[in-house]
């Protein structure tokens, strides 16, 4: 008997289809009639009772005229690990762009402009796989992540639009969260409300003579997976890391270049310095020794708070209350002092009393002398 599927030239008789709401989908269980296996990481299209899907083959073993293969959705980039990187005044569209193209994943066109328009201060990733990075950018967004049938990444805020699908229902248990059902077409996803219900999974069943889905309220790893990838965020980026001072800016603040080369990537720009004492600035030297903190463990929110000592790290320092400042010296100091012009003057000359006037064209020598301001130290 012949069936309505086939990848790879080949039909296939089985396959388990699964659907989450987080992440990539993937084919197990999939076992086709042939004796050549497809190259691992060879793109396909598996055609499903008229549905396509686009993926790329993970596993595939060739045996006794069966071929056995496991498939994930899109290009199956999503676990490379991509460089560290960091953006200073930039959008969620530009970093998850740059996180496709260094991957080799594509965005889907369907994603809605409003997402990718929002605006970022800064933002910062290691040396992480594409998947967490991604994650970690929808996760400070409010946003969600999932591979669709034609292979693209889609990300956007949850909506759960109402879904219709031409089915014959076979057992409906929402307490325990499933609906089995018998689909003319695999063609129901996750993220849609189905039967009154916020579908979170599904999985599509194709054996010889028949297919059925099963939808679900939650999905096996998705949760899981966006829990760990928040601790793992949080520890990551709740670590001080020792870094040296590339260059700072004409607004105070610094370009840096990190020594753990998880973190490194091309440096961070426009990290700005926390002295701990209000109304002073720092002005650093090129090589200076800082330690980098991310407040509240946040990747779009970095900052120096502490300095290695050495004579070449500080090249001045700046008081300024109220943004008014000017130059201090030191009691023992040596300074010049000028006079005003037309200085008047009194006295006793031999006996005789006497006053004028005197003009003092050069500056004098003077030394600074009183407790000055025991409160400030330099």
């Amino acid at each position: 008997m012949t069936y309505p599927c086939e990848v790879a030239g080949m039909q296939f008789m089985q396959a388990d289809i699964c659907m989450p709401y987080v992440g990539a989908w993937h084919v197990d269980e999939l076992e086709a009639s042939g004796d050549t296996a497809p190259a691992q990481g060879s793109q396909q299209t598996l055609t499903a009772f008229g549905v396509s899907f686009s993926c790329t083959v993970l596993r595939a073993t060739a045996l006794a005229g069966r071929v056995k293969m496991r498939l994930v959705g899109g290009a199956g980039k999503l676990s490379v690990e991509i460089p560290s990187r960091h953006w200073v005044k930039t959008t969620v569209g530009a970093v998850v762009r740059s996180i496709m193209a260094a991957c080799g994943e594509t965005l889907s066109s369907t994603v809605a402009a409003a997402a990718l328009d929002a605006r970022l201060e800064q933002w910062k990733h290691n040396d992480v796989p594409a998947s967490r990075a991604l994650q970690s950018i929808c996760d400070n967004q409010g946003l969600i992540w999932r591979v669709l049938r034609d292979g693209t990444i889609w990300l956007g805020a949850e909506e759960y639009p109402v879904t219709k699908s031409k089915h014959v229902l076979i057992d409906e248990d929402w307490s325990a969260g499933t609906i089995d059902f018998a689909p003319e077409t695999p063609d129901l996803l996750p993220g849609v409300t189905f039967r009154d219900q916020q579908i979170r999974y599904v999985v599509h069943r194709i054996r010889p003579g028949f297919l059925r889905s099963e939808a679900s309220l939650s999905s096996p790893g998705d949760l899981l997976d966006r829990f760990l990838a928040g601790i793992r965020q949080e520890i990551q980026f709740s670590r001080s890391y020792p870094a040296e001072v590339v260059a700072q800016n004409a607004d105070g603040t610094l370009q840096v270049m990190p020594d753990d080369p998880k973190t490194r990537g091309k440096g961070l720009n426009k990290v700005p310095i926390r002295t701990g004492l209000p109304g002073f600035k720092v002005k650093v030297t090129k090589g200076a020794r800082a330690t980098i903190e991310f407040e509240n463990g946040d990747p779009s929110a970095p900052a120096v708070r502490d300095w290695e000592e050495g004579a070449s790290t500080v090249e001045s320092v700046e008081f300024e209350p109220g943004g008014i400042g000017a130059p201090a010296c030191r009691v023992s100091d040596q300074l010049e002092v000028a006079f005003p012009m037309g200085l008047p003057i009194s006295g006793m000359m031999g006996a005789v009393p006497f006053s004028g006037v005197v003009t003092i064209t050069t500056p004098a020598r003077a030394q600074m002398t009183g407790p000055g301001n025991t409160k400030l130290l330099i």
